[in-house]
Protein backbone atom coordinates (compact mmCIF):
# COMPACT_ATOMS: atom_id res chain seq x y z
CA UNK A 1 0.00 0.00 0.00
CA UNK A 2 2.83 2.54 1.04
CA UNK A 3 4.91 1.69 -2.17
CA UNK A 4 1.60 2.10 -4.16
CA UNK A 5 1.07 5.40 -3.25
CA UNK A 6 4.53 6.69 -3.38
CA UNK A 7 4.64 5.53 -6.93
CA UNK A 8 1.16 7.58 -7.72
CA UNK A 9 2.93 10.89 -5.69
CA UNK A 10 6.03 10.14 -7.65
CA UNK A 11 4.79 9.48 -11.07
CA UNK A 12 1.39 10.88 -11.05
CA UNK A 13 2.57 14.18 -9.14
CA UNK A 14 -0.30 13.47 -6.56
CA UNK A 15 -0.49 13.92 -2.93
CA UNK A 16 -2.18 11.45 -1.56
CA UNK A 17 -1.11 10.45 2.71
CA UNK A 18 -0.83 7.05 3.64
CA UNK A 19 -3.62 6.09 6.08
CA UNK A 20 -3.92 3.02 8.02
CA UNK A 21 -7.90 3.16 8.81
CA UNK A 22 -8.72 0.96 6.57
CA UNK A 23 -5.47 -1.81 6.45
CA UNK A 24 -6.13 -4.85 8.60
CA UNK A 25 -3.48 -7.21 10.50
CA UNK A 26 -4.04 -10.34 11.34
CA UNK A 27 -1.75 -12.30 14.14
CA UNK A 28 -0.84 -15.47 12.50
CA UNK A 29 -1.54 -17.53 16.20
CA UNK A 30 -3.62 -20.78 17.13
CA UNK A 31 -6.30 -18.63 17.77
CA UNK A 32 -5.72 -15.82 14.90
CA UNK A 33 -6.25 -12.29 16.32
CA UNK A 34 -7.82 -10.07 13.28
CA UNK A 35 -8.25 -6.40 14.15
CA UNK A 36 -9.19 -2.97 12.16
CA UNK A 37 -10.04 0.00 12.67
CA UNK A 38 -11.00 1.40 15.79
CA UNK A 39 -10.56 -0.24 18.98
CA UNK A 40 -13.34 0.01 21.51
CA UNK A 41 -11.91 2.03 23.91
CA UNK A 42 -9.90 4.28 20.89
CA UNK A 43 -14.05 4.54 19.52
CA UNK A 44 -15.10 5.83 22.93
CA UNK A 45 -12.61 8.12 22.78
CA UNK A 46 -13.02 9.16 19.27
CA UNK A 47 -16.82 9.39 18.96
CA UNK A 48 -18.24 9.38 23.03
CA UNK A 49 -20.83 7.11 23.71
CA UNK A 50 -22.09 7.65 20.17
CA UNK A 51 -21.30 4.21 19.19
CA UNK A 52 -22.64 0.30 18.74
CA UNK A 53 -20.87 -2.16 19.75
CA UNK A 54 -21.85 -6.14 18.21
CA UNK A 55 -20.41 -9.12 19.78
CA UNK A 56 -20.87 -12.39 19.63
CA UNK A 57 -19.78 -15.90 20.21
CA UNK A 58 -18.49 -18.25 17.01
CA UNK A 59 -21.11 -20.80 18.75
CA UNK A 60 -23.91 -18.61 18.16
CA UNK A 61 -23.17 -18.72 14.31
CA UNK A 62 -24.68 -21.02 11.80
CA UNK A 63 -21.49 -21.36 9.47
CA UNK A 64 -19.22 -21.79 12.82
CA UNK A 65 -21.59 -24.54 13.96
CA UNK A 66 -21.13 -26.34 10.85
CA UNK A 67 -17.69 -26.69 10.51
CA UNK A 68 -16.75 -27.45 14.39
CA UNK A 69 -15.47 -23.99 14.80
CA UNK A 70 -17.30 -22.94 17.72
CA UNK A 71 -14.40 -21.35 19.59
CA UNK A 72 -14.12 -17.72 18.91
CA UNK A 73 -15.49 -14.11 19.14
CA UNK A 74 -16.43 -11.31 16.80
CA UNK A 75 -16.82 -7.74 17.65
CA UNK A 76 -17.81 -4.86 15.32
CA UNK A 77 -18.13 -1.85 15.78
CA UNK A 78 -20.37 1.20 14.39
CA UNK A 79 -21.03 5.23 14.46
CA UNK A 80 -24.48 5.30 14.83
CA UNK A 81 -25.53 5.36 11.62
CA UNK A 82 -24.49 1.22 11.26
CA UNK A 83 -20.62 3.03 9.43
CA UNK A 84 -18.07 0.18 11.04
CA UNK A 85 -14.89 2.18 12.76
CA UNK A 86 -13.52 -0.98 14.37
CA UNK A 87 -13.90 -4.85 13.90
CA UNK A 88 -12.16 -7.67 15.62
CA UNK A 89 -12.14 -10.96 15.59
CA UNK A 90 -10.23 -14.21 17.47
CA UNK A 91 -10.93 -17.39 16.00
CA UNK A 92 -9.30 -20.11 13.37
CA UNK A 93 -8.75 -18.86 10.38
CA UNK A 94 -10.18 -15.31 11.52
CA UNK A 95 -7.97 -13.24 8.92
CA UNK A 96 -10.02 -15.16 6.03
CA UNK A 97 -13.70 -14.76 7.43
CA UNK A 98 -13.18 -11.40 8.09
CA UNK A 99 -12.16 -9.86 4.64
CA UNK A 100 -16.07 -9.13 4.06
CA UNK A 101 -15.73 -6.60 6.74
CA UNK A 102 -12.73 -5.18 5.10
CA UNK A 103 -14.11 -4.62 1.99
CA UNK A 104 -17.81 -2.67 3.57
CA UNK A 105 -14.95 -1.40 5.81
CA UNK A 106 -13.01 0.56 2.73
CA UNK A 107 -16.43 1.05 0.76
CA UNK A 108 -18.56 2.75 3.09
CA UNK A 109 -21.19 -0.01 3.59
CA UNK A 110 -22.70 -0.10 6.62
CA UNK A 111 -22.36 -3.16 8.28
CA UNK A 112 -26.20 -4.46 7.88
CA UNK A 113 -25.30 -4.26 4.24
CA UNK A 114 -23.04 -7.40 5.06
CA UNK A 115 -26.49 -9.60 5.60
CA UNK A 116 -28.01 -8.94 2.49
CA UNK A 117 -25.25 -10.91 0.18
CA UNK A 118 -24.33 -14.22 0.04
CA UNK A 119 -21.11 -15.57 -0.11
CA UNK A 120 -20.50 -19.75 -0.44
CA UNK A 121 -18.59 -21.72 2.04
CA UNK A 122 -17.05 -24.19 0.84
CA UNK A 123 -16.80 -27.98 2.83
CA UNK A 124 -13.73 -28.39 4.58
CA UNK A 125 -14.92 -31.27 6.48
CA UNK A 126 -14.73 -33.79 3.61
CA UNK A 127 -16.96 -36.28 4.85
CA UNK A 128 -20.16 -34.82 2.65
CA UNK A 129 -20.63 -36.80 -0.56
CA UNK A 130 -22.14 -35.05 -3.81
CA UNK A 131 -25.55 -36.59 -4.00
CA UNK A 132 -25.68 -37.25 -0.39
Amino acid sequence: MEGKLIVQNAVFGLKRKVSYDNVPWVTYTVPEVFHLGLTEQEAIEKHGEKIRVFKVGTNDVDRFIAERKKEGLVKVITDMKGHIIGAHAVGEDAGSWMQEIVFAKEHGHKFGDISTGYSPIPNQRGDIKPGS
